[in-house]
């Protein structure tokens, strides 16, 4: 199970965007998640990434989940491997690599994961990507435009879904 103030550091797993402000005594970390409610509204997606990597270089990404709310909420999501997808596309829209493409055809455990965010604060998901298209072959230098989305449902691409605002990045050669 996760906690508000897991330090989970796999690629594929939550981890908490700074030092929460979560009691550390496990009576007082039971009475945040009591007072902590399921309101998406309160919740918003946003994307980081570098501006500009070199050709072949790595290309961390991270989706930060922040409460806005000043109470906790509940974040509810499936499998933490496919509650959150990355995609990385051409300036005229055609869509490059996908995050949750590379893991098609992988088991999807049914698993439910409840983290209660303290009000004001944020966990992020974080990935990597090599470069490389949804075919395989390293994709070319120039510009791309990246979105971060977190399904907030069991089905995935949910128009209530949580979606950044798309970011630039500049492969230069």
């Amino acid at each position: 199970m996760l906690s508000a103030c897991g330090n989970e550091t796999a690629d594929s797993r939550p981890s908490q965007e700074h030092r929460p402000t979560v009691p550390a005594s496990d009576s007082a970390r039971i009475a945040l998640a009591r007072q902590a409610v399921i309101d998406y509204a309160a919740l918003r997606a946003e994307l980081r990434l570098p501006a500009e990597v070199q050709r072949g270089q790595p290309v961390p990404l991270v989706l930060v989940v922040r409460n806005t709310s000043d109470r906790p909420v509940w974040l509810q999501f499936g499998d933490s491997t496919y509650a959150f997808d990355f995609t990385v596309g051409r300036p005229d829209g055609e869509e490059v690599w996908s995050r949750r493409f590379r893991l098609r055809g992988d088991a999807i455990p049914a698993i439910l994961r409840l983290i209660p965010i303290p009000a004001g604060d944020s966990v992020r998901f974080t990935d990597t990507w090599d470069q490389r298209g949804n075919g395989g072959a390293r994709v070319s230098p120039g510009m791309y435009t990246v979105r971060g989305t977190f399904d907030t449902q069991e089905d995935l691409d949910r128009p209530d879904d949580m979606k950044t605002q798309p970011g630039s990045l500049t492969i230069a050669p």
